[in-house]
């Protein structure tokens, strides 16, 4: 992965808790933010809900579940025209100043074995700005 874009919104949970969805776009093959609406590019997207108002991402490992705040992965190809849903998947997120580091690996519906890697900065983008 060449790049990372988290994407966010403020919301409520289903308890009507304030919380910050993300959707965090790991991009490959050099795609840059505005090649994101061009649906010509490989990415991994991450969904994560955080307590609200929170505008950096936590640093931890997290599994994937409908009880964590990390509820899986999409890793999706425009290029090759597919994608996969993956719900048993592990995210591990680092940072050191303003690099990030995302290590994401698990399972595919199909059954297949899919990992996504990055390590640099991650562009914040307002999803009400869009």
């Amino acid at each position: 992965m060449t790049g990372a874009v988290a994407v966010y919104f403020d919301d409520t949970d289903s308890d009507g808790n304030p919380v910050t969805a993300y959707n965090i776009h790991l991009l490959a093959d050099g795609a840059s933010v505005e090649e994101m609406s061009e649906l010509d590019f490989t990415s991994c997207m991450l969904a994560m809900s955080l307590p609200g108002k929170t505008y950096e991402l936590p640093e931890g490992s997290y599994q994937a579940s409908e009880e964590s705040c990390f509820l899986g992965v999409i890793v999706i190809s425009m290029k090759d025209y597919y994608e996969y849903d993956v719900y048993d998947a592990t995210l591990t997120i680092g940072r050191s100043g303003e690099n990030y580091t995302f290590e994401v690996s698990g399972t595919a519906e199909n059954g297949e074995q899919l990992s996504c890697n990055y390590t640099g900065p991650v562009i914040f983008q307002d999803g009400d700005s869009l």
